[in-house]
């Protein structure tokens, strides 16, 4: 893997627990947009993993549903570790990679 496909991922994940975070919070992307002051679009984009999702907007958001952004990130980091390795060599099962790549997936196909 190349060195760059860790942390682009790591990225991915962190956008894609932060939408999962505003659903299961009972919010939609439009509050939460309209909460922060951030056009919906935009937000959704970032939601998507469509543009790179700023740390100052995933502080916003993550105050606006009140969840400890801390939390999404770390959910984010334990998915890299179980798609990818860590880094010290320590490999999960293809079971675990399977259920997480099915996570990653109704996350991209959900609406928020």
């Amino acid at each position: 893997m190349s060195n760059r496909k860790r942390p682009e991922e790591f990225s991915r994940y962190v956008a894609l627990e932060l939408k999962g975070a505003i659903i299961s919070r009972g919010f939609t992307a439009k509050a939460v947009a309209e909460g922060i002051g951030r056009p919906a679009p935009t937000l959704n984009r970032w939601l998507n993993a469509k543009l790179p999702l700023p740390l100052a907007i995933l502080c916003e958001a993550c105050e606006f549903i009140d969840i400890d952004p801390q939390q999404i990130v770390a959910n984010a980091y334990d998915r890299v570790l179980v798609m990818y390795g860590e880094r010290n060599g320590v490999t999960y099962t293809q079971k675990d990679r399977d259920e997480s790549e099915l996570d990653v997936r109704r996350l991209e196909e959900s609406e928020a």
